[in-house]
């Protein structure tokens, strides 16, 4: 298996803003297995986020635990009842780890959009350390493009409702310069996300989107060496992710 590429990206990306690789069992799809190999790749001063399968994914928080995440993100949390059996799950599975883990949501559709005051205003709320922006779900349930300008107008008036709540506010969602650059003209935001890593947003973001993404590409290809009968869709995904880089 051939690391060389993965270690030239992440040392690029490090000065950039690298804090976290980003693991999914939901919409990504990641195993168990994959989950554990990509956090044996992580050196000991990145974080390790685990986006769960769902609200309640309580096997999923104990693999969190295990490859001991740094922070958790439940996606699809639409309601106050969701949120709190998010943050009683954590509590219950990520044992020992529970005080080390950051918690947070996905924000990804219209009626979590609807609901936003309701959430950030519920007593579980005070066990979140950030809200994450899923921009592409959020833009399909709203029937809109992730570029379009009232996309951006929207993500930019949820991000000022979470930042009153004193929480910082994640974006991610096809990212590239060209999809979160206008954002950033609108609001501020603590970290964007790929699908596999977050990084923090500082003066030199557009170079850091693009670390972002090479890094991925450098992980997808090692995924794909290292599971073979999903390698046709790793390599798909690495394709995707370079294109992402001309836009």
């Amino acid at each position: 298996m051939e690391l060389s590429g993965l270690w030239r990206e992440m040392e690029l990306a490090r000065p950039l803003g690298l804090q976290a690789f980003k693991l999914g069992t939901e919409e990504e799809g990641l195993s168990a297995q994959e989950v554990a190999f990509l956090a044996g790749l992580v050196p000991q001063d990145i974080g390790i986020m685990v986006k769960i399968g769902g609200p309640c994914a309580r096997a999923d928080l104990r693999l969190a635990a295990e490859v001991k995440a740094t922070a958790v993100i439940a996606p699809m949390v639409e309601s106050p009842f969701a949120l709190m059996r998010f943050v009683e799950a954590c509590t219950l599975d990520l044992g020992s780890r529970r005080q080390q883990t950051l918690l947070a949501f996905n924000l990804e559709t219209a009626q979590a959009l609807a609901q936003l005051s309701t959430l950030l205003e519920h007593p579980s709320a005070r066990e979140l350390s950030f809200v994450n922006i899923g921009r592409s779900d959020l833009a399909a349930s709203l029937g809109l493009t992730i570029s379009d300008p009232k996309m951006h107008r929207i993500v930019a008036q949820a991000i000022s409702q979470i930042a009153a709540h004193n929480l910082p506010v994640h974006v991610g969602g096809s990212v590239t310069r060209s999809s979160l650059l206008p954002l950033l003209e609108l609001a501020s935001i603590a970290e964007f996300h790929t699908r596999f890593l977050a990084f923090t947003v500082g003066p030199q973001v557009a170079d850091a989107i693009d670390a972002a993404l090479r890094l991925e590409v450098e992980l997808l290809h090692l995924l794909g060496q290292q599971f073979p009968l999903r390698a046709e869709a790793f390599d798909a995904r690495a394709h995707e992710t370079e294109r992402r880089l001309q836009v």
